[in-house]
């Protein structure tokens, strides 16, 4: 099997979403749905060469307050076909903090015929009264179509997330 060489072009942009500047409903400005945090989206291109194929990613985390007030952080990888990739996968995600790795989903997603696979980690608890930074990694693998294959690391940058439900962006 040949294994290919792939560049990898990230931009960072940290998204996060303050009590303040959520929905402001009855849950305290929280919404129903998880917001995502600390998101890096790139391009990785196939030989260097954007002719020669592409595919785009994105990991991130989500926060979410549970109906009980707790408050939970998960890894989200996405990767998706551009051009001239035949299949897309997201090989392992991971939540960790600047430690250690909290949470490890190790089960291949892989697109088969779609465009993109995701995949994401359990939810860890954030312990009330504290805060912790945590970053999401990703390791992805993409079968081009001359049949080469190309595996890349994306992490992200630690973003502080707290254990109560006045959590905002610091």
């Amino acid at each position: 099997m040949a294994v290919g060489a792939v560049t990898v072009l990230a931009f960072s942009s940290l998204l996060g979403v303050s009590s303040a500047s959520a929905d402001g409903g009855r849950d305290g400005g929280w919404r129903s749905n998880p917001m995502e945090v600390g998101k890096e989206s790139g391009v990785a291109y196939h030989y260097a060469n954007p002719s020669a194929g592409g595919v785009s990613y994105t990991v991130g985390m989500q926060v979410y307050k549970t109906t009980k007030g707790v408050i939970q952080v998960r890894a989200v990888p996405r990767i998706a076909k551009l051009s001239k990739a035949s299949r897309v996968q997201v090989d392992v995600a991971v939540l960790g903090n600047s430690q250690r790795a909290v949470v490890i989903n190790a089960v291949p997603v892989n697109s088969g015929a779609n465009r993109m696979a995701s995949s994401t980690t359990g939810w860890a608890v954030v312990p009330e009264g504290t805060c912790t930074d945590y970053r999401a990694r990703a390791t992805f693998s993409v079968r081009w179509a001359d049949n080469t294959t190309s595996q890349f690391v994306v992490l992200t940058d630690l973003k502080k997330i707290c254990g109560t439900d006045k959590w905002d962006d610091h």
